[in-house]
């Protein structure tokens, strides 16, 4: 028997596999954009200035970029779909913890937490989808 087979999927599962990383995809990809047309929101909700609150935007972009280098070991080390599911709940958790938070500090924090949970999705969007085939 091949190695290979052993991983592929049949039927319901498979669609399963294929909804959820379009979903994770599609959630980080609105994530990632909406925050933008947000911010003149954001600033009067938390009482920034525009210089202020892009540091939201700042904080979730720097934070994928440290956190995509990485993810080739962290998935190594934990395993890719344990890693990859504990970063989509993390993310759904950060992304509740933004929408509670009251202050810019708060809100950037959760941002920081927020834009290094993506970079799973990011980084391997396809290969659950692929390994499933």
């Amino acid at each position: 028997m091949d190695a290979r087979q052993d991983v592929v999927e049949f039927g319901t599962r498979r669609m399963l596999i294929v909804a959820a990383v379009m979903a994770a995809t599609l959630m980080q990809t609105l994530d990632s954009t909406i925050t933008n047309v947000a911010l003149p929101t954001i600033q009067g909700n938390v009482g920034a200035g525009q210089q202020e609150a892009t540091w939201v935007i700042t904080a979730y972009t720097i934070a994928a970029i440290v956190v995509i280098p990485l993810t080739p070991w962290l998935q190594d080390r934990f395993g890719r779909r344990s890693y990859y599911v504990a970063s989509i709940a993390g993310f759904t958790l950060a992304s509740v913890m933004c929408g509670m938070s009251a202050s810019l500090g708060t809100l950037t924090f959760w941002r920081i937490v927020h834009g290094r949970l993506p970079a799973t999705v990011q980084y391997e969007n396809d290969a659950p989808i692929l390994a499933s085939h």
